[in-house]
């Protein structure tokens, strides 16, 4: 394969430190270089085919079809953590997408969207598109929590076309008891009309 000693014992160090599948960049690899270094070495493993390079900067350890044998995508999820990691921004998803997740919609989105405070995104790995669209600070303030994930859901939805009844229905069969719990105690802060959708959820 002819690679150096140092790039040998980098990709040793990633092998240690990500499982088969896991996305990564330069840096979830702080301590071991520089920037440029590392960048430099990660380019060159993945010409060397030791990992796989699927957008700018973002790389992966490949998993191997048994079938194809060839490697296997990662997952949306990870790539959106990974590129979180690399850009400091805070990444969540999209309404259609959680409205999707929670049972409020039978709709599944075209492509995997997400909302960011960061610079919007637009790539394709494979026959995966990925869609980042910058939107409202205060939005973002909701990523990581439930309250943010059942607020955009909801948004998504839409005031005029939400039977209180069914959503209340499905947000309870799909959420844990301390969701509810949570979400109760946010009620206050939740547009008007959202309040008695998501207030005192039965168990």
């Amino acid at each position: 394969m002819n690679l150096s000693a140092t790039r040998i014992d980098m990709l040793k160090q990633i092998k240690e430190r990500f499982a088969l599948g896991d996305v990564f960049s330069a840096v979830d690899l702080k301590g071991l270089g520089s920037r440029a270094a590392l960048d430099q070495s990660l380019s060159r493993l993945a010409e060397k085919g030791c990992i796989v390079r699927i957008a700018t900067g973002l790389y992966y350890m490949p998993r191997i079809s048994s079938y194809s044998q060839r490697p296997l995508p990662p997952s949306p999820d990870q790539i959106i953590q990974a590129l979180a990691r690399k850009t400091g921004s805070r990444i969540m998803p999209s309404g259609a997408s959680l409205a999707n997740k929670l049972g409020l919609s039978d709709q599944v989105p075209a492509s995997y969207e997400y909302l960011t405070d960061g610079r919007s995104k637009k790539f394709r790995i494979g026959a995966l598109q990925i869609r980042i669209r910058r939107t409202a600070k205060n939005l973002m303030d909701l990523s990581g929590t439930i309250m943010g994930e059942v607020y955009m859901a909801l948004r998504f939805l839409g005031k005029n076309q939400t039977n209180v009844e069914e959503v209340r229905s499905r947000l309870s069969q799909n959420l844990s008891s301390n969701d509810k719990k949570q979400l109760n105690r946010w009620v206050s802060q939740a547009p008007e009309w959202m309040r008695p959708i998501i207030s005192n959820l039965p168990s």
